[in-house]
């Protein structure tokens, strides 16, 4: 069956590709009908409809050459300023693939160009920092929701995990119409959000999310704004559907999406219930905390609370529809009302329910020195969640210079997972019971002077707590413990409370700017640990080096000062931050203070030796203090059979950081090349003491020197007119290598590689079908002293979408998964999915059949090394089901 899988895929290509490649010539010349003098204008060659399908000018003889691969009827739209344009009607088959010769003559008409608007309908236009995209030209027709317009646009690529990145570069936030409604949980849109009403994508280049900063800091974020259709402007629009599996297991897809823009208040409700592994919000982190990235971090936005124990609940690297085996239950209300001219309100509530299994079996081979031993562990472990989250925003434009924003937020997670496992036949029941509970409020006060000067001051609070109680059924610590018992609980809680206040200047003297921060942090963990060890519902033992008890107090108080400026085509970026800390580490009664002062330089630069072309690098050293999953004195049960133990003090950790890069190309180019390289070396670096036995591992966190990491990417874009197609090529590898202990040995070196290839070619035919073609292959390996482990695996795709008619989209998807290191038995993986859409003419319903895993592939393998062992991982699968859904959109 595969073997016929992967033919299919061959001679289909192959037609397809032969189809692509044959040519029609359509030559001729543009004249005055009166002077019979040559005319220099635009030939177009356009579909029935009026799309654009490709084009040529004439020189200013009149002659113009145009050559296509499409066959069939098509029209031929000739423009010339000043006279009136043409459109003829052409017929492309084999018979005339040779050429066609089309002699055109236009009619002079007069114009006042003082009052004439000259419109052109271009797929792409760039205006200074904005790129915007014309939807339906992009469109094929069988798109759902953003995500899926998204990754028809050049330079936009979209992750399995929903991730939007411009260029190699993560989107800020998605708005609808310049609104706001989810900072950095814009998953929530890219995921749910009907494509029909978006008329334009725009695409902000050097992004300010503080309205008060454009034009002054030097901001290479990037954002999209969704611009919708005017008919869909200041009323309710949306889509509800339902899926139900037919002769399959019992499946469902349920989604209600409503939007409306008006002027006074603006809403997105979202409703979702499904058990098809589709993920209605993407990674919950990004909502409840929407850092906005490395160089838009407010203060605050790096601080949470730690979990301490987790219960492995893994899944395979395959997107969800195959992997994520759920029932999740998902509503969110999201409003923004103007109060009045200057003051907006911005609520949003989220609620989220999911019952996920992990279904897995690991068989881990160990060796190290003399010691070789296999565990094999079977889990089965249900997780159910429910989060609850709420943010209230208050904006109020004092005046026209100054800004003030206030915002709440709330969240409480109920996390509990229960997992059935056989750990080297030995039954083990485990339960993990937690909680996430997150108070946060911000104040930030704009102010922008007269000029290029701009202030801002920021405050906030953060207090959030992590409760943990763990306990499983069997004591499997003999070997640590000398004690009669049968079952262990831990319980765990991190207590992280966070104040600061930050003041914030910038001011651009010319092409230079000049910033300063200065602002104080203070952040206090109350880490609490208690393992005991049970005989029935009786306590027999609470070792001592197995409790915690830490307070960790850190407050730094900082000034940072930079300045930007520029010498021709080259901009220098010196960066100068001052810090003094006092920190605080109790343990039980012992305590310890230290008052460390920091100097962390850094300088950037840029170079654009001409329009197309950049360079860009920066070098800096910085130095940070331990964090509380460090610092900690005693041992934490982390997971089953592995303790972790901290360091018991606070230490320093430094680093320098190298990096270079370099584009060429801009938008609308044809071809689009950039490479980037980054050196790190650390200083200091947190490395283990392991003591691994075939029951247990201990962890203790050692203070190492001198660890470098090297990484490097080259990414290539071209587009090749000639099959209407842009092929994509990807290089990413890495080498790292630092030391660590394992059972009494002397500090022995580790070698990490990894290298990973791709290329994609995707195609862009406006006529019966398009297709996206693509391979990755990816090498990894681990040496340490003796032993070396390494491995290699290749993923092959292709997907095929058919318009058979205006009322038929077909689309078949497969993919060919290969793992080198497993046996010939289980180390192929194929998959076929499809979906046929069905649309009534003028009708705002679809009809859809959704196949998927149609070869159903119940288990997935997965080879995986360290610097200890090697593992292979089974990992159970969505079967294969069929879905029947019926959409209205309105």
């Amino acid at each position: 069956m595969n073997k016929i899988c992967l033919k299919l895929n061959i001679y289909v290509f192959c037609l397809l590709s032969c189809l692509c490649f044959s040519q029609s010539k359509i030559t001729g010349t543009v004249k005055d009908i009166n002077t019979k003098i040559g005319l220099a204008g635009t030939i177009s060659l356009q579909s029935i409809d009026g799309k654009d399908i490709s084009y040529c000018f004439s020189d200013t003889n009149g002659y113009f050459f145009l050559r296509t691969h499409f066959v069939g009827k098509y029209k031929l739209r000739v423009s010339v300023l000043n006279y009136v344009t043409q459109i003829i009607e052409v017929n492309l088959d084999d018979a005339n693939s040779d050429e066609l010769s089309k002699n055109i003559q236009l009619e002079y008409k007069s114009m006042e160009l003082n009052e004439v608007i000259i419109r052109t309908e271009k797929a792409i236009v760039i205006r200074k920092d904005t790129v915007v995209f014309d939807a339906k030209r992009f469109l094929k027709g069988n798109e759902q929701v953003v995500e899926d317009l998204l990754k028809l646009l050049p330079g936009v690529s979209v992750s399995t995990d929903g991730t939007v990145r411009v260029q190699g570069q993560e989107v800020e936030k998605i708005m609808i119409d310049g609104d706001d409604f989810f900072e950095h949980g814009y998953k929530l849109i890219s995921k749910n959000m009907p494509v029909q009403p978006i008329d334009k994508v725009e695409l902000y280049q050097r992004y300010s999310s503080n309205k008060h900063f454009k034009g002054i800091e030097n901001s290479t974020k990037v954002a999209i704004n969704l611009k919708l259709k005017e008919r869909f402007e200041r009323r309710w629009f949306g889509k509800s559907q339902a899926g139900l599996g037919v002769v399959s297991e019992n499946r469902y897809d349920f989604d209600l999406n409503l939007i409306n823009i008006g002027k006074i208040s603006k809403y997105y409700i979202l409703c979702n219930h499904n058990n098809v592994g589709f993920d209605a919000t993407g990674d919950l982190n990004t909502i409840i905390r929407p850092s906005l990235g490395q160089e838009s971090v407010q203060i605050g936005d790096n601080q949470s609370a730690q979990a301490m124990l987790r219960i492995g609940n893994t899944q395979a690297n395959l997107e969800a529809k195959r992997s994520n085996i759920s029932d999740a239950h998902t509503a969110s209300f999201n409003a923004i009302y103007t109060l009045s001219p200057k003051a907006k309100l911005r609520l949003q509530f989220l609620s989220n329910k999911s019952n996920k299994i992990f279904d897995n079996t690991s068989i881990q081979k160990f060796r190290v020195g003399d010691i070789n031993f296999t565990n094999i562990q079977e889990n089965n472990n249900i997780q159910e969640q429910l989060t609850n989250f709420g943010s209230i925003e208050i904006t109020n434009e004092i005046s026209k210079n100054t800004t003030v924003v206030f915002s709440t937020k709330f969240n409480h997670t109920n996390d509990q997972t229960n997992s059935k496992s056989f750990f080297n036949d030995q039954k083990i029941d485990e339960r993990l019971i937690g909680k996430n509970q997150l108070f946060d409020q911000k104040i930030v006060h704009t102010h922008k002077f007269t000029g290029s000067s701009v202030i801002m001051l920021s405050a906030r609070y953060i207090n959030e707590k992590t409760p943990q109680i763990y306990d499983s059924n069997q004591f499997i610590y003999q070997r640590l413990f000398d004690v009669n018992a049968n079952n262990v609980v831990q319980n765990s809680t991190d207590h992280m409370e966070f104040s600061g206040f930050d003041a914030q200047f910038l001011t651009r003297y010319r092409a230079n700017l000049i910033q300063v921060n200065i602002g104080n942090q203070y952040r206090s963990d109350d880490l609490d640990t208690q393992f005991l060890i049970n005989q029935n519902q009786s306590t027999v033992a609470m070792p001592a080096q197995y409790q915690n008890k830490t307070t960790y107090d850190v407050d730094d108080i900082y000034l940072q000062a930079s300045y930007k400026f520029t010498l021709n085509k080259i901009s220098f970026h010196p960066i100068i931050a001052l810090h003094q800390f006092y920190t605080n580490l109790q343990q039980g009664v012992a305590r310890n203070t230290q008052f460390p002062f920091f100097i962390n330089p850094q300088v950037k630069f840029e170079y654009m030796p001409q329009g197309r072309a950049k360079v860009l690098g920066s070098y800096g050293f910085s130095k940070a203090n331990s964090t509380i999953i460090n610092v900690y004195q005693n041992a934490i049960n982390n997971e089953l059979r592995t303790f972790a133990i901290g360091t018991n003090n606070f230490d320093q950790l430094s680093s320098s950081t190298a990096n270079i890069g370099y584009t060429y190309g801009n938008w609308g180019d044809k071809s689009f090349f950039s490479t980037f390289i980054s050196i790190v070396q650390q200083h200091d670096y947190f490395s283990t003491n392991k003591i691994i036995t075939q029951d247990t591992e201990q962890l203790q966190q050692i203070l190492l020197k001198n660890r470098t990491i090297l990484t490097a990417n080259v990414s290539v874009d071209q587009y090749l007119k000639v099959i209407r197609s842009n092929i994509k090529v990807q290089i990413n590898a890495s080498r790292s290598n630092f030391k660590n202990i394992v059972n009494g040995s002397s500090p022995r070196e580790v070698i990490n590689e990894n290298i990973e290839s791709s290329i994609e070619v995707k195609s862009g035919f406006s006529s019966l079908f398009n297709y996206h073609l693509g391979a990755r292959l990816s090498y990894v390996s681990t040496k340490a002293n003796d032993l070396q482990n390494s491995f290699s695996d290749n993923k092959t795709f292709a997907d095929f979408s058919f318009a058979l008619s205006k009322r038929f989209m077909l689309r078949i998807q497969t993919e060919r998964y290969f793992f080198g290191n497993l046996s010939k038995e289980v180390n192929k993986y194929n998959f076929i999915d499809f979906s046929c859409q069905y649309k009534p003419l003028k009708s705002k319903f679809n009809l859809t059949l959704l196949g998927n895993n149609l070869l159903n592939t119940n288990t997935f393998r997965t080879y995986s090394v360290s610097d200890v062992s090697s593992t292979t991982s089974e990992f159970r699968l969505i079967p294969r089901y069929l879905l029947i859904k019926i959409d209205y959109r309105f």
